[in-house]
């Protein structure tokens, strides 16, 4: 793995090494390495090709074990039937972590060229940086909030403290006035 750019923080080498036991373990089980295997048209028509010619798969209504006659699919597989037919050999390469594990040379070769390769290991770094930014955008933003219902909660209890109604203590820190009965009770219950 060489460098890109100038900046070590930012490079390509930093990235793979902060990743590379996650891109290890992934396998096209994985919703994240499934999308970039997916980007090459010969691996989606390799799977949809095996997976629209097994016969057996048909979708039913429950109820009336009717087929559904819309015109549209959803297939639901067991991948873990990985039995000695070519939907059963998909499976057992979904399953694989390493390209020389897998049976089909088309999706080795997209495995192979995503976790072996520079340009592969860039891909999947900015897919993951991707994923570990929003990830801790939205553990932010979950951190924030809770530090709102604290504040609000232990602002509630000096309030009550001081003898204000349970409706006057919920206008002023902007709370519901039953999340604030609980939240009062709740201290009341400590207190015992």
């Amino acid at each position: 793995m060489g460098k890109k750019g100038t900046d070590g923080k930012n490079s390509l080498e930093v990235r793979y090494q902060r990743y590379r036991g996650i891109l290890c373990e992934l396998t096209m089980m994985s919703d994240v390495f499934m999308r970039n295997v997916l980007k090459d048209r010969a691996c989606t028509e390799y799977i949809l090709r095996i997976i629209l010619e097994d016969n057996g798969l048909k979708r039913k209504i429950a109820e009336v074990n009717q087929d559904f006659r819309d015109g549209s699919y959803i297939i639901y597989v067991n991948s873990k039937n990985q039995e000695d037919t070519p939907l059963g050999h998909l499976m057992h390469d979904f399953h694989c972590r390493f390209a020389g594990d897998m049976q089909s040379e088309i999706l080795a070769k997209r495995v192979r060229e995503l976790k072996e390769t520079e340009k592969g290991a860039e891909i999947m770094c900015e897919e993951m940086d991707r994923i570990f930014r929003e990830g801790r955008r939205l553990g932010e933003k979950r951190g924030e909030r809770r530090g709102e219902m604290k504040s609000k909660r232990e602002t509630a209890k000096r309030l009550a403290d001081r003898g204000m109604t349970d409706s006057e203590i919920a206008e002023i820190v902007g709370a519901d006035t039953q999340l604030v009965q609980k939240w009062l009770e709740n201290r009341m219950e400590v207190l015992k």
